[in-house]
């Protein structure tokens, strides 16, 4: 759910129609097919739409609890590759969850809006190319954003599946912290499942600190037979031992403006998808 903005400000046109997708940028979803649910020995057949529309009643009961009064529509926001089948099912469902769709935008146009309202007090955007990236825990994607006059047009998106930064970085910093601790201790993280995940847990909570500061503390009680660790690193280390990653990471980035038929150059902004 999302306020509406001040009419003294230009309001954006992020409509289905002014987003269009240039054919072949990313493959289509699959569609929702009906499951079958097994329930006290019996067998109910329930369908895609009447589980989207669940879960809509469940979001506006927390809506209203929290607005006081039921929502009028719900913005959503949808992946690039979603067919128009699919947000006509949407639409459909919301309508029965009684929270009318006001507005379907593409995720990438969101992320834009949401990052220039962060950083401007004003909803109207200069005419600009802007490259939208997520770098995902388990997935990239990437979008090329043309911004003229309010209207927002993607150029091009990208989905790379097989890139995994968040992962990668996590495992990065558990090898930094495991050698560390098998120098000090002579233990092998790796021969423990229960202190290898509690290590990961640890080098992901680490390297979200890193990205708000200069250094992070990694602290684990009891990590193997006992023997609590305890050890620091420092954004530069961080960054040397991340450089591969980040390398893949501008690889996909200069991919995604190459197939918009674009140069870097021509690139004004860069985006977090957040």
């Amino acid at each position: 759910m999302v306020p509406k903005i001040p009419s003294k400000h230009a309001t954006p046109s992020v409509s289905g129609t002014s987003t269009p997708l240039r054919t072949g940028t990313s493959t289509p979803l699959p569609p929702i097919e009906p499951e079958e649910l097994e329930y006290e020995e019996r067998t109910d057949t329930i369908s895609g739409s009447e589980i989207i529309t669940r879960h809509l009643q469940r979001i506006q009961a927390s809506a209203q609890h929290y607005l006081g009064h039921p929502p009028q529509g719900a913005v959503y926001t949808v992946p690039t590759n979603f067919s128009a089948s699919q947000r006509e099912l949407l639409t459909t469902s919301s309508e029965k969850a009684g929270i009318p769709a006001l507005q379907i935008i593409h995720e990438p146009t969101a992320a834009l809006l949401a990052w220039h309202t962060q950083q401007n007090e004003s909803t109207h955007m200069a005419n600009k190319k802007v490259l939208v990236l997520d770098i995902g825990g388990v997935r990239c994607d990437a979008a090329i954003i043309a911004v003229r006059g309010g209207m927002f047009t993607i150029l091009s998106c990208s989905h790379a599946h097989e890139l995994k930064p968040g992962e990668a970085l996590d495992k990065l910093l558990y090898t930094h912290f495991s050698t560390e601790f098998k120098k000090k201790t002579k233990l092998d993280t790796e021969n423990d499942g229960r202190a290898r995940m509690k290590l990961l847990l640890e080098a992901e909570s680490v390297k979200k600190s890193l990205s708000a500061s200069a250094s992070a503390n990694a602290s684990v009680e009891s990590l193997m037979e006992g023997i609590d660790f305890k050890s620091s690193i420092n954004r530069i280390r961080f960054d040397m031992l991340a450089r591969k990653v980040y390398q893949e990471i501008a690889d996909f980035a200069l991919e995604a403006v190459k197939k918009a038929s674009l140069e870097p150059i021509d690139i004004d902004d860069v985006s977090p998808f957040d």
